[in-house]
């Protein structure tokens, strides 16, 4: 769980804790039920999606967004741009994102069944040939590119178990 990460580096640390899948929300229930440390960090615990959460935010009203997605960027490309575009985490704040890897090869630009629609939309070349994992990058750049007063800080690859996943660290920076 990053939270435990987080809170050894920086106790005191309080968090939302949102999950939208029904089973795997009562799992993250149980296991911060289990640990009186983390307990004590959630502010309060959600079985929504991020969206749904943050509706009615204003802007600066995170100190940093840590959006563990897990799934692929398609899924939650508008939800991170909605968060990035009403700039709900404050200057100097980050946003980090974790996603699936996704290193299936796209062969064809116009194969929206191999591809990414959402890459297509915004980010394609035609004749490109990319793979799942450009795919995810380039959308990630995308966002920061289109919502001014934001930096990609860094890219992580790593596994969980058996999944590749990539990490992005972004941060909100002066204009």
């Amino acid at each position: 769980m990053m939270e435990k990460n987080i809170m050894k580096k920086k106790p005191g640390y309080k968090f939302t804790a949102v999950e939208r899948e029904r089973g795997t929300f009562n799992q993250m229930v149980k296991n911060l039920c289990l640990n009186e440390e983390l307990l004590d960090s959630v502010i309060a615990m959600h079985n929504k999606t991020i969206g749904e959460v943050v509706i009615n935010d204003k802007e600066d009203t995170y100190s940093s967004a840590i959006l563990d997605y897990c799934g692929y960027i398609d899924t939650f490309f508008d939800e991170i741009d909605d968060i990035m575009k009403r700039k709900l985490v404050k200057k100097g704040g980050y946003i980090t994102l974790t996603f699936s890897e996704n290193d299936r090869v796209l062969h064809h630009s116009r194969h929206a069944t191999n591809h990414s629609s959402t890459y297509i939309k915004n980010c394609c070349v035609e004749g490109e040939e990319i793979n799942g994992k450009e795919v995810t990058t380039g959308l990630v750049k995308f966002l920061v590119y289109k919502n001014a007063g934001y930096k990609l800080e860094s890219k992580f690859s790593y596994k969980d178990k058996v999944v590749k996943m990539l990490l992005f660290i972004i941060k909100r920076i002066e204009e």
